[in-house]
């Protein structure tokens, strides 16, 4: 009841944009949970760019050390220095990424569509002798299957014989 409460007091958020509406606001939604490596990559890739990360300085006693990377982007390089290699890299990556966002945005190139053609279906045309030796029920289920038919039904008119050598009579 008081979170229902708490609730009723929130101002209303506003509503999130249509399609067809700037969506530069949703991006910057979409890429707040990604971290800045992913970004960088990310940005490389659509401008067809080169990333390389290196550890170019390592140093102090082992129990605090402290490193330095540098990432280049195309012709962009930036430099970052932290406690570990992870966090000294992201720094590297959060300096990188700034240069990257004064870049102008890409012109939008729309995808071609693809058409796919319809390819004529093989039929496999087997001689007289295929499955002779097989199960005549199994084969009719077989040939039914491939004229995409339904399967038989069968139904029991008899049976006769003794328990341990019963035979059915089916239609």
């Amino acid at each position: 009841m008081k979170a229902l409460q708490a609730l009723q007091n929130e101002p209303i958020p506003e509503k999130s944009p249509q399609n067809g509406e700037s969506g530069k606001e949703m991006d910057d939604d979409k890429d707040a949970n990604k971290s800045e490596i992913s970004l960088v990559f990310e940005i490389a890739l659509k401008r067809n760019m080169p990333v390389s990360f290196e550890v170019i300085k390592e140093s102090g006693p082992p129990h605090m050390k402290s490193f330095v990377t540098r990432v280049s982007v195309g012709e962009f390089s930036a430099e970052g220095e932290g406690n570990s290699k992870k966090l000294s890299k992201k720094r590297a990556a959060t300096t990188v990424l700034q240069e990257l966002k004064k870049l102008p945005p890409l012109p939008l190139v729309e995808k071609p569509k693809l058409f796919f053609k319809k390819r004529p279906k093989t039929i496999v045309k087997a001689g007289p002798e295929y499955g002779q030796g097989m199960n005549p029920i199994s084969r009719l289920a077989q040939i039914q299957q491939a004229k995409k038919e339904k399967e038989p039904d069968y139904v029991l008119l008899s049976e006769r014989g003794m328990p341990r050598r019963r035979e059915f009579v089916m239609q």
